[in-house]
């Protein structure tokens, strides 16, 4: 494992086009050497880096990496540790 993928779904509208709402996912890596990436979003209707996410993959600097879920109790701690951009 090279590093910790921070991710986040979030929902807003665009104002003063209209009331329709809007979904983006919020992203950032965080290598195990300490350095973070700056935080990128992914917006639809494509979404890249979702697809990628559910084919297991994610790809940043011309590299791709697996990519697994982090459950339980490791997925908050982390999310402690790295949420913040």
């Amino acid at each position: 494992m090279e590093a910790h993928l921070v991710t986040n779904v979030s929902h807003f509208r665009y104002w003063p086009l209209g009331r329709k709402h809007h979904d983006s996912v919020w992203f950032k890596v965080c290598w195990l050497a300490g350095r973070q990436d700056m935080p990128e979003d992914d917006y639809g209707p494509e979404w890249y880096f979702v697809s990628d996410l559910e084919q297991g993959t994610f790809e940043v600097s011309g590299r791709t990496f697996d990519a697994k879920p982090v459950e339980g109790p490791r997925r908050h701690e982390l999310w402690e540790q790295y949420s913040s951009p």
